[in-house]
């Protein structure tokens, strides 16, 4: 049902997620259109391209957004071949191929000017609706037609849940929570430090996808950068119930993946969180301090 896409470019991790069947990537770090090609070839690649029907971009770190602008750009220069092409083949019967629609994009705000700022150069099309429409009150409520292609994209994925959440990294940054109408439930923590959001959006997963950027002897730069530690990402896979855990996101000084503790050994080191400012009564604390993550 999913992909996972990691590669290694100019000494940052770029991070992409394919969905199958949903046609939705969920983040565009550099190089993403290489990842695609890549793993699927440049002619498969190109077909998925063109059934993309949304993209989610968590926060405004280059590595999650820094390949949507030539993505954006090459999805229009594949649609423009592709309506030539069918415009020009004779068993069309003179029908004209109707423009395809623009790709939507959930993001935080401040992509919004950027991808403006492109467009006008790059000349492509896109429907944007921020991440916080969707759980805070905002008066700037997005237009009739984007929440209308909204709900078609859901329809297309067969969800019944498409929700971007708050998490605690930099400004705008968001989780993503997945619910399809199958009953399965898969949720992306973002890049985040351990939080009860995370925790209460994973409830019962069928399957979490958590940051773990730095391993459990660095807790002092996680708290610093606003990451997760390798223990900490399975506190809150333990706390949330969550079927299954993908730890993702390694630190590019990394290998492969950072060095990992036995769980018990994990759990006991797991003092720090509620020192974040959350409620030492709060699941994320609980099972910081003492979860048994066997």
């Amino acid at each position: 049902m999913f992909a996972l896409s990691m590669t290694n470019t100019n000494k940052q991790v770029v991070h992409s997620y394919w969905t199958y069947k949903l046609n939705d990537l969920l983040t565009a770090g550099e190089d993403t259109m290489g990842q695609l090609e890549r793993r699927f070839g440049r002619k498969d690649a190109a077909r998925r391209i063109l059934q993309l029907h949304a993209v989610w971009i968590s926060h405004m770190h280059a590595d999650h957004h820094g390949g949507l602008y030539p993505l954006l750009l090459h999805r229009q220069h594949l649609q423009q071949q592709q309506q030539q092409g069918s415009n020009l083949d004779p068993s069309a019967n003179g029908s004209i191929t109707p423009p395809a629609k623009p790709l939507l994009i959930l993001g935080p705000w401040p992509l919004f000017k950027v991808l403006c700022d492109y467009s006008k150069l790059m000349r492509f099309r896109f429907v944007f609706i921020p991440n916080t429409y969707f759980y805070t009150p905002d008066p700037r409520s997005p237009p009739a037609e984007c929440l209308e292609l909204f709900e078609e994209v859901k329809k297309a994925a067969g969800l019944k849940v498409l929700q971007p959440y708050p998490v605690e990294h930099v400004a705008h940054s968001t989780g993503l929570q997945l619910e399809s109408e199958d009953g399965w439930k898969v949720v992306f923590s973002g890049d985040t430090r351990p939080c009860d959001h995370v925790i209460k959006a994973a409830q019962g997963a069928t399957l979490l996808i958590h940051e773990a950027t730095f391993e459990d002897e660095l807790q002092g730069e996680a708290i610093a950068k606003k990451h997760s530690t390798t223990a900490q990402a399975l506190a809150v896979a333990a706390a949330s119930g969550a079927y299954r855990t993908v730890l993702t996101h390694f630190s590019s000084r990394y290998p492969k993946i950072p060095v990992m503790k036995p769980p018990a050994a994990a759990a006991a080191t797991e003092g720090d969180i509620d020192q974040e400012g959350l409620q030492a009564d709060s699941p994320a604390a609980a099972a910081a301090a003492g979860s048994d993550l066997a």
